[in-house]
C-alpha cells in the first residue's frame, strides 16, 4: 500500500483554533500549540497582552500588532525568525509596568537553538522592544536583534544582555539607536552591537561589563556610562 496523505487535523477549545498534527503549529504557549500567533494571543489573555507565559516559535512567523507583556514571561526564538510587521510607528514588543491585577514584567529573550532572530525590515519608527519603569529584559546567547528602524530598543527599567546576543541597526539616520537608555538601568555584560554611534544614554546608568562596539557611545548630562570590560 502505498502511503496516505492525511489532511491536517486541528482541536477547537473555546473559539480558539489550536494545532495538533502536520506540522501547522507555528507557536506553543505553556505547552499548547498554536496555528498562529494571533490565536495564541487571544487565547493567552486578549489581542494585546500575555501574562506569565512560556512562549516557543516552532515555526518562523510574523506579528503585525504589538504585545504587551506582564508577569514573568519567557520567548524562546527556538531558532526561528520572529518578523515584526507592525506598520504603525510602535514598538513589537512591550515589557508593561504594572497594572491593576497585571504584575510588572520581567522577560526574557533566548533562543535554545542557534540562529534565533527578531527581525524588523521597516527603516522609520519604533521598532523592537520597550521596557517600562520597574519592568525588566534579559536578552540571552543565541538572540540576534536586527532591526532597521530609528529605535531599536527602548529602556525604562533594567535591561540586561548576555554575552553571545547580536544587536544590530543599519539605520542611516545618525539619530538612530539600537538602545537608548531614557531612565533605569542597562548592564550589557557582553553581545556585539553593531552600527554608529547606536548606543545612548539620556539618563539612568549604562553598565558595561562585555561585548564588542562598533563606535562611540553617546552620554547624555543626565546619564551615567560605567565601563569594567569590553571592547
Amino acid at each position: 500500500m502505498g502511503d496516505v496523505e492525511l489532511p491536517a487535523i486541528y482541536v477547537l477549545v473555546g473559539e480558539y483554533e489550536i494545532a495538533t498534527l502536520e506540522g501547522n503549529a507555528v507557536i506553543e504557549v505553556n505547552g499548547v500549540q498554536y496555528a498562529t500567533i494571533d490565536a495564541a494571543i487571544e487565547a493567552n489573555s486578549n489581542k494585546l497582552c500575555m501574562n506569565n507565559c512560556n512562549i516557543k516559535l516552532l515555526q518562523d512567523g510574523t506579528l503585525s500588532i504589538p504585545i504587551r507583556l506582564y508577569g514573568t514571561t519567557t520567548l524562546d526564538l527556538n531558532g526561528h525568525t520572529f518578523t515584526n510587521g507592525v506598520t504603525n510607528d510602535n514598538y513589537l514588543l512591550k515589557a508593561e509596568n504594572a497594572s491593576g491585577t497585571e504584575t510588572a514584567c520581567n522577560l526574557t529573550i533566548k533562543s535554545s537553538i542557534d540562529g534565533g532572530k527578531i527581525l524588523t525590515g521597516r527603516n522609520w519608527g519604533t521598532g523592537t522592544l520597550t521596557v517600562d519603569s520597574n519592568a525588566s529584559c534579559t536578552i540571552e546567547k543565541n538572540v540576534t536583534i536586527e532591526d532597521n528602524t530609528v529605535l531599536s530598543i527602548n529602556n525604562y527599567g533594567t535591561l540586561t544582555v548576555k554575552e553571545g546576543a547580536t544587536l544590530l541597526n543599519n539605520n542611516p539616520n545618525q539619530s538612530k539607536a539600537v538602545i537608548l537608555n531614557t531612565r533605569g538601568n542597562a548592564i550589557l555584560e557582553g553581545g556585539s552591537y553593531t552600527g554608529d554611534r547606536n548606543i545612548k544614554v539620556k539618563d539612568g546608568t549604562l553598565a558595561i561589563k562585555g561585548g564588542t562596539y562598533d563606535d562611540v557611545i553617546d552620554v547624555w548630562s543626565d546619564g551615567t556610562l560605567v565601563i569594567s570590560g569590553g571592547a
